[in-house]
């Protein structure tokens, strides 16, 4: 069967098919070829992890400033994450489109919070927390606009002529 949909993929069945769209159609529905290892998860959910472990060890062993910027990596790891599967989203609609600004806020909320409570006893704290500040706030806007860059769904109507405005239905029965 996927020898059937990598035919069609390479547009081995054009002859056969009589209009462009059925097979825009038929190799939207088509599984993907890539069913390989799911490499994001496996790499950057350990990266994340352990950047994470390390901030808190560098943090409880007094050596502040190391901590703290580790942790932002390790924040700044969820943003590449995002920014991959935005590029491999098929439409608008993806449900990672909603997440991308809520994700931003908290990041960025977070390390202003952060810079501001240490600015006292660690000033340079501040100026790295304003540097992820700015790579979250450019992650976030990225994001977005790989989205905004994809194609909507098509609207899909009934046979019927279910989804049809006042004016075609009047029409429709005046042709009668």
């Amino acid at each position: 069967m996927n020898d059937v949909f990598a035919k069609l993929r390479a547009g081995a069945y054009r002859e056969n098919l009589s209009t462009g769209p059925c097979l825009r159609i038929l190799s939207a529905m088509a599984p993907s070829l890539n069913n390989g290892f799911p490499w994001r998860p496996a790499l950057l959910g350990p990266i994340a992890v352990a950047l994470f472990a390390l901030a808190i060890y560098f943090y409880n062993d007094v050596q502040v400033e190391i901590g703290l910027t580790l942790l932002g990596f390790a924040f700044a790891v969820p943003m590449m994450w995002v920014v991959l599967a935005a590029r491999d989203a098929d439409s608008v609609e993806s449900p990672v489109r909603q997440f991308v600004p809520r994700l931003t806020t908290m990041l960025v909320l977070g390390s202003a919070f952060l810079g501001f409570i240490m600015r006292d006893k660690y000033p340079r704290i501040t100026v790295i927390e304003a540097a992820f500040i700015i790579f979250y706030i450019a992650a976030g806007a990225l994001t977005l606009r790989i989205f905004k860059a994809k194609p909507k769904r098509p609207m899909l109507t009934a046979l019927s002529g279910g989804n049809q405005s006042l004016r075609q239905k009047r029409e429709g029965r005046r042709g009668k």
